[in-house]
């Protein structure tokens, strides 16, 4: 039996062959090394590149389970609610939501488990720190391997974009007072065309009832029928501060009316103004359905329009010098058509005037008129405003749409 620890006795031709072999075999390993090494630094630069694209994006990422709970979270997600991620694990992600926000939120969580399309939605979120922020959600529809099935968020904040809508909101506000104090002073006059006729017909009456009292003629009979003059001329001019005060009122609700109705409210506040400069306007009317609007943004689009149309007429000096209403009806709107005869807008300028603050008025003009108009047919009544020359004069066309979910 041989020793154990006896070294083999190799002839020169087996020691080179097992050196041989030897050397190839570590050249095996160091390649083996190699192409490990290679691996491990693509291993690296794609968890770099995960860590870059979901954990540090621009937008927050999160994975809900089917039941609403937070499974997986990005930084972004992290840093925008103001907790860690292992604070959002398996939380629902209802408790990081506004509470008059969890109505819509639930509602769309419906809609989300449902498509196998992306959907959207508007929600605020609550912070750590309790203040609130706005974030646009889209959310898909994702099964897994293993039939699970998981809901993939994407957040972004809108907050700064909501602050500039809502300014730009509070700006447009504005720009529809502005546009209504501007035409203020106009109105006092009209109110004083409107007032000066009955005035001076209870003035009359007064006279006639002190006359005859004088002359000790004054009986039951005239005291009676001056009375009734004087009550009727004072409920004309109750009703006229009425269609004035409407008119200033902000946010009316909307209600049922026809277009005529509206109409007449107009004539109510500046029928005199285009009587007293010889400007007649006539209607046709081909209505007969009503729409639920809000009237009184109708009636001063109205104004606004008559009111141009009647400026218009009188620095032409035409004659005779007219306006003209139509009113036409469709299967899915009521157009109104309001035309003169002045000459029309020049071509020049006739892409220009709904831009604010373009007058053609020189001095007396705001150039807010007609930029207001369209804006509150638009974003009020959500209907289209539209101009173009016709024959003699200029035409405004207004579309109102009577299906609701249009407006």
């Amino acid at each position: 039996m041989s020793d154990a620890n006896e070294i083999p006795n190799f002839s020169k031709e087996e020691t080179e062959k097992i050196f041989l072999d030897l050397k190839a075999h570590q050249s095996e390993l160091e390649m083996q090394n190699e192409e490990l090494r290679g691996a491990q630094a693509k291993l690296y630069e794609a968890k770099e590149r995960y860590f870059y694209l979901y954990e540090m994006a621009p937008v927050c990422y999160c994975t809900l389970n089917e039941k609403g709970l937070i499974t997986e979270s990005n930084l972004t997600a992290s840093r925008l609610l103001g907790y860690t991620k292992s604070e959002l694990y398996m939380k629902p992600i209802s408790d990081f939501i506004f509470h008059e926000d969890q109505d819509a939120y639930y509602l769309n969580r419906k809609k989300f488990k449902n498509s196998d399309k992306p959907i959207s939605c508007e929600i605020r979120m609550v912070k750590a720190d309790g203040s609130v922020c706005w974030s646009l959600i889209w959310a898909t529809m994702h099964i897994m391997s293993n039939n699970e099935k998981n809901i993939r968020l994407v957040l972004t904040d809108i907050s700064e974009q909501k602050m500039m809508q809502e300014q730009l909101e509070q700006k447009k506000k504005m720009l529809l007072l502005q546009s209504r104090y501007a035409t203020m002073g106009e109105m006092i006059s009209m109110i004083a065309h409107q007032w000066r006729q009955p005035l001076n017909i209870i003035g009359l009456a007064v006279a006639n009832i002190q006359t005859k009292q004088a002359l000790h003629i004054l009986d039951e009979k005239a005291i009676e029928d001056n009375t009734v003059i004087i009550a009727d001329n004072i409920n004309f001019m109750s009703d006229t501060i009425d269609d004035f005060r409407n008119y200033f009122k902000p946010d009316l609700p909307k209600e049922l009316t026809k277009v005529q109705e509206v109409i007449d409210t107009v004539l109510n506040i500046i029928g005199k103004s285009l009587k007293n400069n010889e400007i007649s306007l006539t209607i046709e009317n081909n209505n007969k359905s009503s729409l639920r609007i809000h009237k009184s943004s109708l009636v001063q689009v109205l104004i606004n329009i008559v009111s141009n149309a009647k400026d218009a007429l009188l620095s032409s000096n035409v004659t005779p010098a007219t306006i003209n209403v139509t009113i036409n009806e469709t299967r899915d709107s009521i157009v109104l058509k309001i035309c003169d005869n002045a000459g029309g807008i020049p071509e020049d300028i006739i892409d220009k005037i709904i831009e604010p603050y373009f007058s053609t008025k020189a001095l007396t003009g705001t150039g807010l008129g007609l930029y207001i108009s369209r804006t509150i047919v638009e974003k009020h009544l959500f209907g289209t405003l539209t101009w173009h020359n016709e024959n003699k004069g200029a035409c405004f066309v207004i579309t109102l749409y009577k299906d609701d979910k249009k407006r």
